[in-house]
């Protein structure tokens, strides 16, 4: 009777020891999960902070890159307006190209013909032709206009950036082209992709995209 006694008290005594080791079992995980979850959200929104950061830092770089675009875009009005003997010169065009940083330079009549420039292959093209280049038509009816137009491929399917102003001589436009190399590094630095590549994740954190 007494063996029969015992053996009833430590069946009793591990069943209790078995639900107390699942209950702790049970505490840990959860507490494992939640210290997940809130490590995750904390990566998370450190991630939405520095992609907001960038944003910000990309938008105040492109508005400085092109008020200085605008600014060699004048630069060159004021040149042809000057000396426009330059415009039957191509080897001056393309020093003044040079001098002022850009890539090409065109120079379009009263009539929204590309009449000079640095690329005489787009030479007699007219403007009207398509979307791309009939924007800066607009120039021709208000002389104060400045247009900056957005990053977009090329004819040769490059990536660059045409602005323009008037001419200060004559009626007429002046371009220029440049592929917008430093925004497009700064750009590429701040893709989610590079960021997770090159971001170190704290406290042993590891984002998937």
């Amino acid at each position: 009777m007494q063996k029969q006694f015992v053996q009833r008290l430590m069946a009793i005594f591990l069943l209790v020891i078995f639900l107390m080791s699942c209950a702790d079992l049970y505490i840990v995980s959860r507490l494992l999960e939640e210290q997940s979850v809130t490590h995750a959200r904390s990566a998370s929104d450190r991630l939405h902070s520095v992609l907001e950061a960038n944003e910000e830092e990309l938008k105040v770089l492109k508005e400085s890159l092109d008020e200085d675009y605008l600014t060699r875009c004048h630069a060159l009005a004021y040149i042809i307006a000057q000396h426009p003997g330059i415009l039957l010169d191509r080897s001056e065009m393309e020093r003044v190209r040079d001098l002022l940083g850009v890539d090409e330079f065109h120079v379009i009549d009263a009539y929204g013909f590309l009449r000079w420039g640095t690329e005489p292959r787009y030479y007699n093209m007219d403007y009207d032709d398509s979307d791309q280049t009939r924007e800066f038509l607009q120039i021709l009816k208000d002389p104060k206009l400045e247009i900056i137009q957005e990053i977009q491929p090329d004819d040769t399917q490059q990536i660059a950036q045409f602005i323009a102003v008037a001419r200060e001589d004559a009626p007429g436009i002046v371009q220029i082209g440049l592929k917008p190399q430093r925004y497009l590094e700064a750009a590429a630095r701040h893709e989610i992709s590079y960021i997770l590549q090159h971001s170190i994740p704290a406290d042993g954190e590891y984002l998937f995209t």
